[in-house]
């Protein structure tokens, strides 16, 4: 059976503007939260700076990451294979290593591709996302014994964000019992050693 191809993604340049006003509303919303409440008096107030500072990269690399999909993806469905074309690079994925696909429908239009080595792979603005996972599901059937899709998700992500929270909890706790802890008077010490002399 020959290889030939059944669907391509077709960008939407509507969809583009829409994630694009949402990730500049938050980029506002979060800009304006972080200097109204930029007040630094303990570590509570630190974690969250540093939590609304993690947001805010977290949305402008999404917003990198939608621009740069608009202009430089190209994903193509073939009955043997799903093709990501980015840039100048050229991502052939067979279907049997595809452990999982799914398309967000509607005026996003988001196709996410999880391949074995569980790495995934986001194409944004595509208007057919509907239709490429129907004739994405039609050509797995077409293949016998393929395994069946699966999820396998890569925890050191998760892992390192709880060990983060960890260490800083760790801190706060350290850093209240050293302010509870009672100081020496240095200036009572110095007087009542010159008394002794």
């Amino acid at each position: 059976m020959e290889e030939e191809i059944l669907i391509k993604g077709k960008k939407n340049l509507k969809s583009y503007f829409a994630m694009m006003g949402i990730v500049i509303l938050y980029t506002a919303i979060y800009s304006s939260s972080f200097f109204a409440f930029n007040i630094c008096n303990s570590m509570l107030d630190f974690l969250f700076i540093i939590m609304f500072s993690m947001l805010l990269i977290f949305i402008l690399i999404m917003g990198l990451k939608i621009t740069l999909s608009y202009f430089n993806d190209e994903v193509y469905l073939t009955n043997k294979a799903i093709i990501l074309k980015r840039g100048k690079k050229t991502f052939n994925f067979p279907l049997e290593d595809v452990i999982k696909l799914r398309c967000a429908v509607g005026i996003f239009g988001v196709i996410s591709i999880r391949t074995r080595k569980v790495k995934k792979y986001l194409v944004f603005s595509c208007e057919n996302a509907g239709e490429f996972y129907h004739k994405y599901i039609e050509a797995r059937e077409q293949i016998p014994d393929i395994p069946p899709e699966h999820d396998k998700e890569n925890p050191l992500a998760f892992v390192l964000v709880m060990l983060a929270f960890v260490a800083v909890i760790c801190v706060d706790i350290f850093q209240d019992k050293l302010d509870s802890m009672p100081a020496p008077d240095f200036v009572q010490q110095e007087n009542n050693e010159i008394n002794y002399e």
